[in-house]
C-alpha cells in the first residue's frame, strides 16, 4: 500500500468552534463538546443558537493535549480561548474512515500537545500526516496539492479487518473477567482499553482506538 503526506489544511477545513463557556447555556439536546477524553468529549448537553453550532460529521482536536475524537451529530464546541477546540472537515470521511484518520493525527498530535505548545489552528493547518492513497494522481484532488487522493476503500477495509480480528479478543476477556452483560461505565472503558493494549506496532490504527472506538459506540461485543 502506498502512502503519501497531507498537510492537513489542504486535506482538511479547519474551522474554530462557536460556543461559549458551558455555564452560559440552558440544558438542552445539543452536544456540548470539549477536549475531554471521556464519553468522546461530550460533558453535557444544552440549548443553544444556531450560531454557536458546528455541523458534525467531523474530527475535533484538543490543542493541549492533542486527543482527538470524531462528532458525527452537530454540537457545540468548546471556544472562546486559545485553547479552543478546532473541528476538521475531510470531503468523503465517515466514521469508519475517520477512525483511521484520527490514528494518523494523533501520531503528530500527541507528540507536540501541550499548554506551552497549544495543537491550534495555525499549527495544525501546517501539520502533515501520512495516509494510504491511491496510485492516480488528480490534478483537481480536494485533498493534497500534489495530486494525491486518499484511499477511502483500504481505510474502511482496514478498519473493518482490525475490528473484526479484535472483537474476539475482547469478547473472550470480557467473558473471562465476568464483564459481557455489565453495562461499561466509562471507568470501565478506559481501564479495559488500558489492559488490552500491547503496543500498536506499525499497524496504522492500535488496539486502544479500536477498542476504545467500540466501547465507547456502545457496541454489544
Amino acid at each position: 500500500m502506498r502512502y503519501e503526506k497531507y498537510k492537513l489544511n489542504e486535506l482538511a477545513k479547519i474551522e474554530k468552534v462557536k460556543g461559549k463557556p458551558l455555564s452560559k447555556y440552558e440544558k438542552g439536546e445539543t452536544p456540548y463538546v470539549t477536549g475531554s477524553q471521556s464519553n468522546n468529549g461530550v460533558i453535557g448537553y444544552v440549548t443553544a443558537p444556531e450560531t454557536d453550532i458546528s455541523k458534525g460529521n467531523c474530527i475535533v482536536v484538543d490543542p493541549i493535549k492533542g486527543l482527538c475524537m470524531y462528532q458525527g451529530a452537530d454540537f457545540v464546541g468548546r471556544g472562546f480561548s486559545g485553547a479552543s477546540i478546532n473541528a476538521l472537515y475531510i470531503e468523503n470521511m465517515d466514521e469508519i474512515s475517520a477512525m483511521f484518520i484520527i490514528a494518523a493525527i494523533k501520531k503528530v498530535s500527541l507528540k507536540v500537545a501541550s499548554y506551552s505548545y497549544l495543537f491550534n489552528s495555525n499549527k495544525l493547518a501546517e501539520a502533515e500526516i501520512m495516509l494510504p492513497t491511491l496510485d492516480a494522481l488528480d490534478a483537481d484532488s480536494p485533498y493534497s496539492s500534489n495530486g494525491y487522493v486518499p484511499d477511502w476503500k483500504y481505510m474502511k477495509d482496514r478498519v473493518a479487518e482490525l475490528e473484526k480480528d479484535r472483537v474476539a479478543e475482547l469478547e473472550n476477556y470480557l467473558i473471562a473477567s465476568g464483564l459481557n452483560d455489565y453495562k461499561l461505565t466509562e471507568e470501565d472503558k478506559s481501564v479495559l482499553a488500558a489492559k488490552l493494549v500491547d503496543g500498536g506496532g506499525e499497524d496504522t490504527i492500535t488496539k486502544l482506538d479500536i477498542y476504545r472506538w467500540l466501547l465507547e459506540r456502545g457496541k454489544k461485543v
